[in-house]
């Protein structure tokens, strides 16, 4: 199975850390966007398994990306939305589980946090 990630932060540097963060060999593609916007182009136009998604970004931010995916209706099947955030709030974890993600992740993740939140999720198998 080819299991397609996208990574949405606006910090080059934080896309950096959560890719060698993911378990070896896991994503067979990745892609990256830097803002909401980037990230819902690339959701319209490719199949994606995993969305690993920053609160804070330009453009349309995190909450924003997940309101505009809870209200498509789609045929295909939607990613598995993992929130990744400094924006560790009980309010924004609120809203964002509400929004439709599977989990919410205190920045800055690890291998070892990230490997525990994908195999719960059933993101590993």
């Amino acid at each position: 199975m080819t299991r397609r990630v996208l990574i949405a932060d606006d910090s080059a540097m934080s896309r950096k850390m959560i890719k060698r963060a993911m378990p070896v060999g896991w994503a067979d593609e990745i892609f990256e966007a830097a803002n909401g916007r980037e990230a819902l182009e690339l959701l319209s136009k490719h199949r994606v398994d995993v969305m690993l998604l920053d609160l804070t970004m330009p453009e349309l931010d995190g909450f924003e990306v997940l309101e505009q995916l809870s209200s498509v209706k789609s045929t295909t099947a939607k990613p598995k939305i993992f929130v990744i955030s400094a924006d560790y709030q009980h309010e924004s974890v609120q809203r964002c589980i509400d929004s439709g993600a599977v989990e919410f992740v205190k920045k800055p993740i690890t291998a070892d946090t990230l490997k525990d939140v994908l195999g719960k999720n059933g993101c590993l198998s």
